[in-house]
């Protein structure tokens, strides 16, 4: 029973990360002001990449990763188009990729609330 309650717990804990990397780029598409940053580094993953970048807003650097890509859009040393967060400028992504970064949470969201709210019902039912 202790296991039912974990997974329980850990998926509650992974929706709301969603919810909140969802609600991230949600902002960063209605309030995110453009920059050019600087490719420093590709992480290749199993059928993804991943761009690391520097940028500077008023004067102050920021590092950055990008959302995981399924092409590799530019090549450490290259310019490229960030978007950022004016109030949080760490809070940055590739503008080519906020849109497909928002369809992937918000697509994973609703997978995942479902189970959340079976899980829940489950647990009442069960201590009933």
């Amino acid at each position: 029973m202790i296991i039912f309650y974990l997974v329980t717990v850990a998926l509650i804990y992974f929706l709301f990360r969603l919810l909140r990397l969802w609600r991230a780029g949600l902002r960063l598409r209605t309030a995110g002001a453009f920059a050019t940053a600087h490719c420093t580094h590709i992480s290749y993953h199993e059928d993804s990449v991943t761009l690391s970048f520097v940028f500077s807003v008023d004067g102050a650097d920021f590092q950055g990763t990008s959302s995981y890509m399924s092409t590799n859009a530019a090549s450490p040393g290259e310019d490229i188009e960030i978007i950022y967060d004016p109030s949080s400028p760490e809070n940055a992504d590739i503008a080519a990729c906020v849109e497909s970064s928002i369809r992937m949470h918000r697509l994973a969201f609703w997978c995942l609330a479902p189970l959340v709210a079976g899980a829940i019902t489950l647990d009442v039912w069960l201590t009933i």
